[in-house]
């Protein structure tokens, strides 16, 4: 593990990129829905733009088989309509994005729970941790399945947890002066 010693400026831009990161963090914590729907109507926008250029591709494209270009004109008109409904209904979306996520979870927790079960070779300990987190994760998937509220807010407190200790790992990184960069040797200063 090797560090490097960051100028002031960079010191200085860290502190103050972290201090925004928390403000941002403090701020999804105080007007979670405001933050999510943000977010739902940003992604719905960039969904927007994906189809648009998928849908100009299509048409526009030479040399292209004339199947590949249906398909990405046809591609982009399901990107359009489904951006559409993002941005015209964010909470729609958010709820459905929320229910995919809260499945993967209970898949992930399936998962484990049959890898413990049936992994003869991992230690007992091991086994039962899989076993207990597999568990956790079916519980989690089931609660957001059933209440999508609780999930949305979850990934609130998720993101905006991330924001704040994003912002702490940056301010401490340009009060110290030091950042990690994986394979450059420590410089002499």
């Amino acid at each position: 593990m090797s560090q490097n010693k960051s100028s002031g400026g960079v010191r200085a831009l860290e502190i103050i990129l972290g201090l925004i990161a928390i403000a941002i963090g403090v701020y999804i914590l105080i007007y979670p829905g405001l933050a999510i729907a943000t977010i739902v109507f940003l992604l719905g926008i960039a969904l927007l733009f994906v189809g648009l250029f998928r849908f100009f591709w299509g048409l526009l494209a030479r040399g292209i088989p004339g199947a590949a270009r249906a398909a990405a004109i046809l591609i982009g008109l399901i990107a359009i309509a489904v951006a559409a409904v993002v941005i015209l209904y964010p909470s729609i979306a958010l709820v459905t994005l929320v229910i995919f996520i809260a499945i993967a979870v209970l898949i992930y927790g399936v998962g484990r729970i049959a890898i413990g079960a049936t992994a003869q070779e991992l230690g007992g300990g091991i086994r039962g941790l899989l076993v207990a987190t597999g568990l956790l994760m079916v519980i989690i998937g089931l609660l957001v399945l059933f209440y999508p509220g609780l999930g949305i807010a979850f990934l609130a407190v998720l993101l905006s947890i991330a924001f704040i200790f994003i912002g702490i790992e940056s301010i401490a990184a340009g009060a110290v002066g030091a950042r990690y960069v994986p394979g450059v040797p420590m410089s002499e200063t």
